[in-house]
């Protein structure tokens, strides 16, 4: 799916993207660990800006870097 804007903070990077249609959009993004321990990740979020009961909220876990 091509991303219309994104913004990259040190804690968080925000994805703009235009979605259309019925069907089910997924998204992929990749993390670099730079330091060791063990981390509370939390879950990622969607929200549609201009509808907000369009929304999803997934994936929170435990992460352990080695």
């Amino acid at each position: 799916m091509p991303v219309d804007y994104f913004y990259i903070r040190d804690d968080r990077v925000n994805y703009y993207l235009s979605v259309g249609g019925s069907e089910t959009k997924t998204v992929y993004y990749m993390v670099r660990a730079v330091s060791k321990g063990r981390f509370i990740v939390g879950p990622a979020s969607a929200d549609a800006m201009y509808n907000p009961e369009l929304r999803s909220y997934n994936g929170a876990g435990k992460v352990v870097v080695e």
